[in-house]
C-alpha cells in the first residue's frame, strides 16, 4: 500500500467537497424541475415519489380549479353554481403561495439532501 502524503489528502478532500457541491445543485435543480425529483436523484426515493405525486395532483387539481372558475364566469355557462362564479380572488391568492412555498421548500430540501444521504 502507497502511503499517502499530507498535500494528496488535502486534494482528495477538495475534490470530494467540489463533488458533493456538484451533487447538491444537480439535485436542487432537478427538483426545480419538478418536486422530488432531487430526492430520488439523492437516493431519498420513497420521499421524492411521495413529493412528485403530491405535486402533481395537486398542481393538476389547481389548474382545474383555476380554469373552472375563469370560464364559469363567463355567460357561455349559464349552469355554473353561484359558487364557481366566484372571481380569482383570495382562495386562489391562498392555494398558488402555499404551492409556491412547497416547490421552495422541495428545492432545498433536494440541495442538502446529498450531505443528508452522505452520512
Amino acid at each position: 500500500m502507497i502511503p499517502r502524503s499530507r498535500s494528496s489528502e488535502g486534494h482528495l478532500s477538495k475534490l470530494n467537497g467540489q463533488m458533493l457541491a456538484h451533487r447538491c445543485g444537480l439535485a436542487g435543480t432537478l427538483s426545480a424541475l419538478l418536486s422530488g425529483l432531487g430526492q430520488i436523484y439523492a437516493e431519498e426515493i420513497g420521499k421524492g415519489i411521495a413529493m412528485a405525486v403530491a405535486w402533481l395532483i395537486s398542481a393538476v387539481l389547481y389548474g382545474r380549479w383555476i380554469i373552472t372558475s375563469i370560464s364559469a364566469r363567463s355567460e357561455l355557462y349559464p349552469w355554473a353554481s353561484s359558487w364557481d362564479r366566484s372571481d380569482l380572488g383570495f382562495g386562489h391568492s391562498l392555494v398558488g403561495l402555499v404551492l409556491i412555498v412547497f416547490w421552495i421548500y422541495a428545492v432545498v430540501d433536494a440541495a442538502s439532501a446529498p450531505e443528508r444521504v452522505r452520512r
